[in-house]
């Protein structure tokens, strides 16, 4: 079954961020959220030629939270995004997880090393803010005035020019 799905997740991910032959691209996007989702949303839109801006509330964009276990089908979407080669480096390769009960018999066990060969792709634990911090200045690198920190998004409206944010700055 998560193989199935995996597959079928690369497929959406080609969809996002190939966009077919012959398509133009002269779309906006407004994202609303800083964080590792908002930020990667942001950076698969700014790879298809959509202009995305991103709003986040929060005066900046801080780097919080603790590790992450990626499994194979997360670093095949950064693999998408260009950042598969980085995170690999800051994280470190899951190859065997084990699992017991509280009486220390084995409840289970997953090789993740045959996974990632059977995919294509590694399981990596990484911290939290590494991540952000890579989908931050990859889309910051791609274009500067991207992301707005500052920014509560309070409402939107759209026209055929693309989404305009009912938005208030923020003052701290």
């Amino acid at each position: 079954m998560f193989l199935r799905n995996t597959t079928v997740l690369q497929k959406r991910l080609e969809l996002i961020v190939a966009p077919p032959r012959g398509w133009q691209a002269a779309m906006r996007a407004l994202i609303i959220g800083g964080g590792i989702g908002g930020l990667a949303a942001a950076l698969a839109l700014q790879r298809v030629g959509v202009h995305a801006a991103l709003f986040e509330k929060a005066a900046q964009i801080t780097e919080v939270g603790a590790g992450l276990s990626l499994w194979s089908n997360a670093m095949i979407a950064l693999r998408r995004l260009g950042l598969e080669t980085a995170a690999g480096k800051a994280g470190s390769v899951i190859e065997q997880t084990r699992s017991f009960l509280s009486t220390g018999e084995p409840l289970g066990s997953v090789d993740f090393a045959a996974l990632g060969e059977k995919v294509g792709a590694p399981s990596i634990c990484l911290h939290r803010a590494t991540l952000q911090r890579l989908l931050l200045d990859t889309a910051l690198n791609h274009d500067p005035a991207s992301v707005q920190p500052g920014r509560e998004c309070t409402g939107f409206e759209a026209d055929a020019s693309g989404p305009a944010a009912t938005k208030r700055a923020k003052v701290r």
